[in-house]
Order: structure tokens, then C-alpha cells, then sequence
């Protein structure tokens, strides 16, 4: 394993692909027959269709996109057909680039701005601790499971590499202790995330502006 890391950080560094662990072997290059289908270690979907490798899995604008469907922003703007950042955006605060950039002018000029970018912090460190916790569980869960091998599809072209010397036992025990530590860390968050938007919309109700964090 890596040293000088936190047990979140291998843990992390496990699910993102980036191999923590010691290899100790290389399986070459895994043949595809037409028409099979498979997914790489960062969870993409590749399928071969007339000899060639063709990815599956969407991509985020793409999903963003389909979610957002033909939803307009407050300025009358159709989402589906804004640029890149409008969809973006919209995805995460309902407005388009030009409202939200307008909104966040209108809390500069009121005074309020740094309450409602401690909110968006907060809200950023909550998703985060979520994320964490969603990787966490999925780590136990393998390693509940499995033997401690991994296996892991590196990319569309099917290279397979197999890793052994893992050490089951300690990374289930960290991992759990690490998972009780996220769970404490998101409910502080959450609590201080209640609190500073409390006070936001207090604030900003005195300059007529609703709050959207």
C-alpha cells in the first residue's frame, strides 16, 4: 500500500482506480467478440460493434441534458439548448449562467454574499462527505465478499490487471472506523449548513431576495 496517506485516502484512491494496492500480476489484453459488452474500472460501457470498440456510457452533459429535458430558467431561456455552463448551473441552482451571475450581483451589492458562498461551501462539503460515505460502503461490501483479490479493466480496449497482497482484514477495520468518522462529519455539517441558511434568508429577506442555496 501507499504510505504517509489517511485510511480515507487509500480507501478513496481504491475506487477511483488509482491503485493502492501491491500487483503482483498482469493478465494481457481480454479478446471481445462481437457484440459483447463490458465496463472499465472507472464504470464506462464499451461494447464492439462491426470490429470496433464503441463507448456506451453517457456522458455528463449528455445526462445532464436528458434530466434537465425542455425546462426554462425564470428569463424564459430553454435549458436543453443553453450552453454548457447554463446546464451546469441550472442543474445545481435552477438559473441559467447570466440569472444566477445577476442573483449573485444583487447579494454582492446587498452585503450578504459571503453568508450565501458559506452556505454553498457547506452544501459542497455535505455532497462530499455523502460521496465518501457512498465509496466507503461499497468497499466493505467487496472486500465483505470477495477474497481480497482485485481485478480491474483499465480501459476500452479490454487490458485486464489482477492485484494480490491485500490486506482484507485491516482495510474493512479502517474502513468501518472510517465511515463512522464521515457519518459524524456530515451531520456537523449538515447542522451548521441549517444554521447558516437560517441566517441567510433572515438577512436576505430584508432586501426582498429569496434564497437559492
Amino acid at each position: 500500500m501507499k504510505t504517509g496517506k489517511s485510511n480515507i485516502d487509500i480507501v478513496k484512491d481504491y475506487l477511483a482506480g488509482e491503485r493502492p494496492f501491491v500487483q503482483m500480476g498482469y493478465t494481457g489484453k481480454v479478446h471481445r467478440r462481437e457484440g459483447e459488452k463490458w465496463k472499465d474500472n472507472d464504470g464506462i460501457e464499451w461494447q464492439v460493434k462491426g470490429g470496433r470498440t464503441i463507448r456506451l456510457t453517457k456522458t455528463q452533459s449528455d445526462m445532464i441534458r436528458e434530466a434537465i429535458g425542455d425546462r426554462k430558467c425564470k428569463c424564459g431561456l430553454s435549458i436543453k439548448w443553453g450552453n454548457k455552463f447554463d446546464q451546469k448551473l441550472y442543474a445545481k441552482t435552477g438559473m441559467c449562467q447570466d440569472c444566477l451571475i445577476d442573483y449573485e450581483t444583487k447579494l454582492v451589492i446587498a452585503g450578504i454574499f459571503p453568508q450565501y458562498e458559506y452556505c454553498k461551501i457547506l452544501s459542497n462539503q455535505a455532497g462530499f462527505l455523502k460521496d465518501v460515505q457512498e465509496k466507503i460502503n461499497a468497499t466493505i461490501d467487496y472486500f465483505t465478499k470477495n477474497d481480497g483479490t482485485i481485478e480491474l479493466l483499465c480501459n476500452s480496449e479490454g487490458f485486464l490487471e489482477k492485484f494480490h497482497g491485500t490486506n482484507k482484514e485491516k482495510i474493512l477495520e479502517d474502513a468501518k472506523r472510517d465511515l463512522a468518522e464521515a457519518k459524524k462529519l456530515l451531520k456537523v455539517v449538515l447542522k451548521n449548513k441549517r444554521e447558516a441558511k437560517r441566517e441567510l434568508k433572515k438577512k436576505a429577506s430584508e432586501f426582498k431576495l429569496k434564497v437559492y442555496v
